[in-house]
């Protein structure tokens, strides 16, 4: 049985109310809300209540922007959009 790897880097992700998001890899503050030109405006923090792998989070954190991004960002920490992300902080061991 072949394995099948899936590799997510990050991601595009539209709302309804027109904002657009990156989600990169990883498990916390890894959304950038982004301006019409793909530029950073502002870093968000916000994970599911249970531990999950990393594209279980990411996929959780697309479907609740677009479901329903006015309850997320109500919770969410505000983060800078130029902090490093925590995958670029980590060192590989």
């Amino acid at each position: 049985m072949p394995r099948e790897r899936v590799r997510f880097v990050s991601c595009e992700n539209g709302s309804r109310t027109a904002r657009g998001y990156r989600i990169h890899q990883g498990t916390v503050s890894n959304v950038l809300e982004v301006d019409e030109e793909g530029q950073p405006t502002v870093g968000w923090c916000f994970v599911p209540e249970y531990g999950l792998a990393a594209v279980d989070v990411m996929l959780a954190q697309k479907i609740a922007l677009e479901t329903d991004e006015k309850s997320v960002l109500a919770v969410a920490n505000k983060i800078s959009p130029k902090l490093p992300l925590l995958r670029q902080v980590v060192r590989p061991s």
